[in-house]
């Protein structure tokens, strides 16, 4: 698996020095047998942690569910470390619970976890914050017109709610969202950006087709791979510009 820092490439100001760099890659390499590890199928949950009565399919699902949320809770909060005190230690904190959390999605929805991981690492700090705060939500019941976080939401409140974790004020309602962002390709989104349809919004997760989102009643916030006739409805636009 290539590893990358998750520092953005393009964020303004940001110098890092060499000293830093060294030791972030002296750490990156520690982190590799973890991370292959994780992705063995020795690493999957044993078959007899199933009850007999429970389809083997949800209690995964939910299991899954849990390890994304715990996942993008210690990455942001990682993020969080990074940003008041970039040392190598936490440089190298949040380059393992970023990757943690790729290979948790990417195991979920069968996409390949470095091109998260690379996605992630190339768009700006509110991106990064937005994505990670979504995500810690994962497994949250949806409920009409709810933004709650730990307890409910619908689709514009989950976008709404990482956004503001982000620093960014965005309203309520889908189309009211969409409207107030600038249109972007789908060539050109970042992880992060929001996409729309009539009557929904998700979180653009930074490969295609895969979406962050509360999708409707009787399900719950999760990530979920579009079908290509979906993803054509999909539309993105970007809260930050």
């Amino acid at each position: 698996m290539t590893l990358s820092s998750p520092i953005p490439a393009h964020r303004l100001g940001a110098i890092r020095p060499l000293g830093v760099v060294i030791a972030a890659l002296v750490a990156l390499a520690l982190v590799t047998l973890a991370l292959v590890a994780m992705a063995s199928p020795a690493a999957a949950a044993p078959a007899n942690i199933v009850p007999a009565n429970i389809a083997p399919g949800k209690v995964i699902s939910d299991m899954a569910e849990v390890l994304i949320s715990n996942s993008g809770a210690r990455t942001l909060a990682a993020l969080n470390e990074f940003e008041y005190s970039s040392s190598a230690k936490n440089l190298a904190n949040l380059t393992l619970q970023m990757n943690e959390l790729a290979v948790h999605i990417a195991l979920m929805l069968g996409v390949v976890a470095r091109d998260l991981q690379s996605a992630w690492v190339n768009t700006d700090l509110a991106h990064q914050r937005a994505i990670f705060a979504g995500l810690s939500q994962v497994g949250v019941p949806y409920r009409l017109n709810a933004l709650i976080p730990g307890k409910a939401f619908d689709c514009s409140g989950l976008t709404k709610f990482a956004w503001g974790v982000a620093g960014v004020e965005i309203a309520r309602g889908s189309k009211t969202q969409f409207d107030g962002a600038t249109k972007i390709s789908a060539k050109d989104a970042q992880p992060g950006d929001l996409l729309w349809r009539p009557g929904h919004i998700a979180i653009y997760l930074g490969v295609p087709g895969a979406v962050l989102q509360a999708p409707y009643g009787g399900r719950s916030v999760e990530v979920q791979l579009m079908n290509e006739r979906i993803a054509s409805w999909m539309r993105y636009a970007d809260p930050t510009i």
